[in-house]
Formats: structure tokens, C-alpha cells, sequence
């Protein structure tokens, strides 16, 4: 095993082929050598020091407490009562009136009231529960501390007993001969085991050298590979058996070897998992990517444990079965549960990852990444805590619950892979998802957003459900009642009512969408007229405003009804929105008269988003109309919100149509017949353009003189243009007009007329009283 350092973490012990075998062996001929009926008899007293009757065969006991029991059954058959009266009494009780009768009868005879019929008791609640299943697990710490002791305090009997039958030379003769019969046939057992991968040894070398590059090549070879280590168990099983049947070997014998072929043939097969897992010989095969030492490492720890464990567990149950008492078996099984959890606990340890400081550079950056290196510098302490776990369990429910929790644990994990596959499938989901909706949102970018967000929605909605099932089977399989609570009234009744609310939400959303759906399609109008485009950009307008409106009547039906599906009583609650609506209304009289300006001005169509507009004192492109005030964007960029309640004049330039209005200034000594044509072929040749072709809607109209200036005559002009094009159409026909006026050589002013004013006159001053006159 590789730890934090990048040195791989040797092993506390040896992991040869055969450790745990022998020690098994070892324990189990130490143990079940003695006879049974003797051990039974250790707990008699010190008689067995004395060799008084103590020292009886095993054989003779037995036989003496099987003969006596015929008597005992004898004696207690003198007072009972006669076939006839036992028949009669099993009528009484398979007639359901008779059995009452006779119960009630008992009852008046014992002086009792008559029963009353006992109601169902409610269940226990889960603080009550768990402080049962703790008092139980103490209750079962405290049996095994108590059998340990047990054990230590009729240990010294047990061994003097054993000291004083090793010493009868009949009694080490059987032993030896019912020895040598179990070695008959594990030696028989064994030879067939190792004999028979010879036979394919070609093939498994052969396996052994392939290095398959995928996964799915990979895993059948793998297979194979574990299954040619099959044969040679099932072999070794086959002959020990036969051995067994056909030599007929004592009873105790019999006992010993088939515990010890038991133990063998499980911890075996228990081992074929690490082994097709780990592959530790054949490093192209291995499915688990670790080091060829890791790997033989943790295969060893885990095939050790696995042969500890089987072989003391059937040691402990050959023990029973031959008549060993049932506070010393049970600590046997109880102390195999400690030893078995302090091997694992032990290798948990020695695999936990070293705390060395990673440099800055090394450093996680992502969220995933923070995550991995945290769970990879903890994971040992759930472990840890899972082992102490299920040593608990082992005390105090022992074999039953164990199964429990391996069942448990194989489930989960088994929920868990499934988990996994169901999160790829949604993730690939959502990918191809996403490609749709952005083909969507490119053809309509409000559609495809909403689609965009359904999408995510239901992608979340499949990721709850799977997250509910999964936790309802994991509850399931630890035995935590909440399916049977959800049969209950109460959560019949819960899960209704989250039916109801997902039904009413989903009306909701469905209703949402069909008006979203008719008003995109209203503002989308097939007609392309003036007045076609005109209604279109007006309900472009209302498409916010009802939006919103109908989203808060969709949400405030849909919240109502869901907490009148949950027993609260709406009718108050809608009262006191009234009566909140009436507060907001007095004291929120501005906002309601700039809401009534909105609405008049929309339904009045005095204005439109994208039109020019003077209003409040402000012009400029209408950006948005809500229902309380409107937003403008002049020449210069400045955003300007006006309120309704402070327009009283609106002055719209965009309005159905509009006239651009030519003022030409020309001299005084120019043509006014010349400059009213040259307008006129200018304005052709505006018309012609592609640009302007159709945006003027109508010939010029030429109004004449419309006044005169100092230095030039105003001649007036205009044509009918598209809303909006007025401005367009001015900057156009002035760039053409200058250009034929510099051609045509027409002055647009009268020269300049210079004044001169002659200088004023010389004239002579008086000198300054204060200045001296000059003599000549």
C-alpha cells in the first residue's frame, strides 16, 4: 500500500500462502481433541482432580444421562393427564367462541375483571427508540464482559481437568489416532489441491503475461483467471469429502476435519474476490490500478483476516456442536469478533495517509479537488468508526446482526453504483439538452431562455427524486421506519398534499407558459404595414406589464391554494390583504395616479417604445414604459425617468408619420424659380436611393418664400417621410444641396456691405486749469 510519503506501508505480518490456514488448524485440534462429554463434566466441581467418577469414559457418561432420561420422561408421565382430556382441550382452543369462553372463565375463576379488548399501541418515537437500542448494546457489552469472566474463572478447572485426562494413556491413544485420521484426510485434500493446477499450469502462466489495454478485455480474462484458482478449492473440497464418507472416521474426527475442510474451503472462496480485484500475480490483469507490492500486500491482509475469522468461527461452532458450554462458546465467538476488528483496525492505521505539508503549488485550486484531498486525509476515521460499529453489533446481536449490516452495506453500496450510472446518464442528459436549447435560443432568444431555465429545472427535479429514492431504500435497508410512517394518516396525508401543490404548480407554469406563448406571438404579427407594425410595437410594450401582472395573479392563486392543501386557513389571510391593500392605496395616492397615467397613456397609445417623445421637460427615444413612469435616452446618452403624474404635454415625433421640412436660405439676387427646382430634382434623387426609397411617402411640397432675412430670402419645403426618417432624409437632401449650389455657383447669403464712417472732426481742448498755458 502506497501511503502519503510515496513509500508503500509494509505489513504487521507475513503474508504467505498458508498463515491463517495453520493457525486454524492449530487451534482447531488443540480445541476439539478433548471430549466433549468431559468438558461438560469440568463444570461439576474439583471431582475431576481426584479421579473419582469424573474420570469416566465419555462414552459411558453419555450413555449413563441418555438411559436415565427414558425414566425421567417416565415419571413425569405418572401424574399428566389422559389422551382423551388433551384432545378435548386442543378443540377448546382451535374454536375461537370456546377459547373465549374458556379464557373468560379462568378469568372469574382468578378473581380478574373481564378483559377489555386492548388497543393498538402507538409506536414508539425514534428518541425512544434509540435510547432501547443503546440500553441494548450496553446490555450486550456487559453479557460479554461477563462471559469473559465466566470464562477466566472456570479456566483453571478446564485446564486441570485437561492435565489429568492427557494423562490416561487410553485417552492420549484415541487422541492420536483421531489426529492421525484428520491428517488422512487433509493430506488427501491438499494433494488434490496442489496437484491439480499442474495440469493447466501452461495456461496460467500464459494468463499470467497478458497486458489486455481495455477494461472490457480486460475483466473476462480476469475472470478466467479467478476461476482457475476455482478448481483446485473445489477439488480439495470433493476429495476431503469423499475421504470422509468412505473411511468413516470416528465421531470426533469427523467433526474436526469437516470444520477444518469448512473453514478452508471458506476463506478460499472468500479470498476469490480480493484475487480477481488485485490479480497480485498477474499485474496486466489487475482491475484496481496499485504497485505489485500494494497489491500483494493488501491481498495477504485481507485473505489472513478472512482465514482467521472462518476458521474460528467454525472451531467455535465444532466446540458447540461437541458439547462445549454456552458461556465459553459464546466468548470464543465474541472474542474471534475482537480479533478479527483490531486485524482490521490495525491495517486501517497503518494505511492512513501521513501528514506531510503540500507547497503552495501543489495546492487543490478547485472545489472538486479540495474535496478529494480532504475525504483522502480523513477517510480512515469513518472506517475506524465502521469497524468499532460493527464489533458493537457483534456483541450484542451477534451472527444475525452481522448479516444484518453486511446486507446492509452491500445494498447501499449496491444503491450507491446505481446512483453513480443515474448521475452519468443526467449528465449526459443535460449536455445534449443544452446543445438543443442554444439551437432554440439562437431562432428566439426569450423562448429559448425559458427553455434554457425549464431545462435545469427538470435536470434538478430528476436529481431530488433519484435523491429521495435512494435515501427511502437506504432507510429501507437499515430498518428506518419512514416508508411505514409515510403509510401512516400522517404522511398520506403529507404526501397528498405535495402531490396536490406539484399538480397546482404545474397548472400554474403551464398556464404561464401558453399566455407567454400567444403574447410572443401577438408582438410577432405577420402584417407589415404601418399600422401592423405600429399594434406590434404597442403590445411590445403591454408584453412587460401584462407579464407581470399575470405573474403575480398566477403566483398569488398558486400559493393560496397550496397553503389551503396544507390545512391554513386562507380566508384570513385574504382579508388582511384587503385590508393592506386599502392602507397601500391612501397612502400611496402618487403612485397609483402615475399608475392610472401609465395605463391611460398605454391604452391611448400616445406612445410607444422606440418613438421620439417630449415630455416633462425632457425628449428624447422612449426606452421603456412600466406603469409608473417612462425612461427616455436623449442625443447625448443621458437616461431621463419621467413619472406620468408630471406629463402633462406629450409631443411625439414619431407618431403614424412625419414631414421633413427643408428651410433654404439663398442671396437676394438669386433665382427663387432656380432654387425651388433644384429642391425638387433633389428630392427625386433622394426617393431613388435604395435607402430612402421607401421611407418618403409622398411627392415635395413646395411652399414657397416664407420670409426674408438680412442677407438671404427663406425659401420652405417639405415631404411626407416614415416616422423617424425625417431627420434621415433632412441630413441627406442638405449634403445633395450643397453640392448643387457650389455647381449651380447660388450664394445662400447676400454679400457683406462694408459702412465706412468719416473720422470726427479735430477740435481744440482748453488746457487744464491746473496746467500752465503755453506762450508761443
Amino acid at each position: 500500500m502506497v501511503g502519503a510519503t510515496g513509500r508503500e506501508t509494509p505489513l504487521p505480518f507475513r503474508t504467505t500462502r498458508w498463515p491463517a490456514r495453520t493457525a486454524g488448524l492449530v487451534l482447531v485440534l488443540a480445541l476439539l481433541a478433548l471430549p466433549p462429554a468431559l468438558v461438560q463434566a469440568a463444570d461439576a466441581g474439583s471431582a475431576t482432580t481426584s479421579g473419582g467418577s469424573a474420570t469416566d469414559t465419555p462414552t459411558a457418561t453419555t450413555t449413563t444421562t441418555t438411559a436415565t432420561a427414558p425414566e425421567a420422561g417416565a415419571t413425569a408421565t405418572d401424574g399428566a393427564v389422559s389422551r382423551a382430556d388433551i384432545d378435548h382441550l386442543i378443540q377448546i382452543l382451535q374454536d375461537d367462541k370456546a377459547r373465549g369462553q374458556l379464557i373468560e372463565g379462568l378469568r372469574a375463576a382468578a378473581g380478574e375483571a373481564p378483559a377489555v379488548k386492548a388497543e393498538t399501541p402507538e409506536a414508539e418515537p425514534p428518541a425512544t427508540r434509540l435510547l432501547v437500542s443503546l440500553g441494548d448494546a450496553v446490555t450486550g457489552v456487559g453479557r460479554a464482559v461477563a462471559q469473559a469472566g465466566d470464562f477466566v474463572h472456570d479456566f483453571p478447572r478446564f485446564y486441570r481437568w485437561a492435565e489429568h485426562r492427557l494423562s490416561d494413556p487410553d485417552t492420549r491413544e484415541r487422541l492420536l489416532l483421531e489426529v492421525g485420521q484428520v491428517v488422512v484426510v487433509l493430506a488427501v485434500g491438499g494433494v488434490v489441491e496442489f496437484g491439480l493446477p499442474l495440469l493447466y499450469l501452461a495456461w496460467r502462466r500464459r494468463l499470467e503475461r497478458q497486458t489486455p489495454a481495455t477494461i472490457w478485455r480486460r475483466v473476462p480474462l480476469a475472470l478466467g483467471f479467478t476461476l482457475l484458482r476455482l478448481l483446485p478449492i473445489v477439488g480439495f473440497w470433493i476429495a476431503a469429502m469423499a475421504m470422509v464418507a468412505v473411511f468413516r472416521p470416528d465421531p470426533l474426527a469427523t467433526l474436526i476435519a469437516v470444520a477444518i475442510v469448512n473453514a478452508h474451503v471458506v476463506t478460499a472462496v472468500l479470498s476469490l474476490i480480493p484475487f480477481f480485484l488485485l490479480a497480485p500475480t498477474a499485474p496486466g490483469l489487475r482491475l484496481v490500478k496499485l504497485p505489485n507490492r500494494s497489491a500483494r500486500d493488501i491481498y495477504g491482509t485481507v485473505s489472513t483476516i478472512i482465514g482467521v475469522a472462518a476458521f474460528g468461527y467454525f472451531a467455535a461452532i465444532a466446540m458447540g456442536a461437541a458439547g462445549l458450554p454456552p458461556h465459553i462458546y459464546q466468548f470464543l465467538l465474541d472474542l474471534l469478533g475482537v480479533v478479527v476488528a483490531a486485524l482490521l483496525a490495525l491495517r486501517v492505521w497503518q494505511c492512513r495517509p501521513r501528514s506531510n505539508r503540500l507547497d503552495a503549488a501543489e495546492e487543490p485550486q478547485t472545489a472538486v479537488e479540495r474535496s478529494r484531498s480532504w475525504l483522502e486525509s480523513v477517510w480512515h476515521w469513518p472506517v475506524l468508526a465502521y469497524i468499532a460499529f460493527a464489533l458493537l453489533v457483534w456483541l450484542t446481536r451477534g451472527g444475525d446482526g452481522i448479516l444484518f449490516l453486511a446486507r446492509a452495506t452491500a445494498t447501499t453500496a449496491f444503491i450507491a453504483a446505481v446512483i453513480a450510472l443515474i448521475m452519468v446518464g443526467v449528465r449526459h442528459l443535460r449536455t445534449r439538452l443544452e446543445v438543443r436549447t442554444g439551437r432554440i435560443h439562437q431562432r428566439n432568444a426569450s423562448f429559448g431562455g425559458r427553455v434554457k431555465l425549464y431545462v435545469h429545472a427538470v435536470i434538478w427535479l430528476i436529481l431530488a427524486a433519484v435523491a429521495v429514492i435512494a435515501v427511502l431504500a437506504v432507510a429501507e435497508t437499515w430498518s428506518v421506519p419512514i416508508v411505514a410512517w409515510l403509510a401512516t394518516v400522517g404522511g398520506e396525508r403529507i404526501i397528498g398534499s405535495l402531490i396536490s401543490i406539484s399538480i397546482i404548480t404545474a397548472v400554474g407554469l403551464i398556464l404561464w407558459e401558453l399566455l407567454n406563448f400567444g403574447m410572443e406571438r401577438l408582438i410577432r404579427p405577420d402584417d407589415q404595414t404601418l399600422e401592423g407594425l405600429r399594434r406590434a410595437a404597442r403590445l411590445r410594450t403591454l408584453l412587460p406589464l401584462f407579464r407581470q401582472v399575470s405573474l403575480a395573479v398566477l403566483a398569488l392563486f398558486v400559493v393560496l391554494i397550496s397553503l389551503s392543501e396544507i390545512g391554513i386557513d386562507i380566508g384570513p389571510l385574504i382579508a388582511g390583504a384587503g385590508v393592506v391593500g386599502i392602507a397601500v392605496g391612501f397612502g400611496a395616492q402618487a403612485m397609483v395616479k402615475d399608475m392610472l397615467g401609465g395605463v391611460s397613456a398605454l391604452v391611448e397609445d400616445t406612445m410607444a417604445v422606440g418613438d421620439v417623445v417630449a415630455a416633462g421637460g425632457k425628449s428624447g427615444v422612449v426606452e421603456l414604459m412600466t406603469l409608473r413612469a417612462i425612461r427616455l435616452r436623449d442625443f447625448d446618452g443621458t437616461l431621463h425617468t419621467v413619472p406620468f403624474s408630471d406629463i402633462t404635454i406629450v409631443s411625439n415625433s414619431t407618431k403614424d408619420f412625419a414631414f421633413a421640412v427643408f428651410r433654404v436660405n439663398v442671396a437676394y439676387n438669386a433665382d427663387v424659380a432656380e432654387v425651388q427646382k433644384i429642391i425638387v430634382e433633389i428630392v427625386k434623387r433622394i426617393r431613388q436611393e435604395p435607402e430612402f426609397k421607401a421611407k418618403i411617402w409622398d411627392e415635395v411640397e413646395m411652399l414657397g418664400v416664407d420670409g426674408f432675412g438680412d442677407l438671404a430670402v427663406t425659401v420652405l419645403a417639405r415631404v411626407k417621410v416614415a416616422p423617424g426618417m425625417q431627420w434621415a432624409v433632412t441630413r441627406r437632401f442638405q449634403g445633395l444641396l450643397k453640392e448643387e449650389f457650389d455647381r449651380e455657383r447660388i450664394d445662400m447669403r447676400s454679400p457683406a456691405r462694408s459702412i465706412s464712417l468719416p473720422p470726427p472732426a479735430a477740435t481744440s481742448e482748453p488746457p487744464h486749469k491746473d496746467e500752465p498755458a503755453t506762450s508761443a
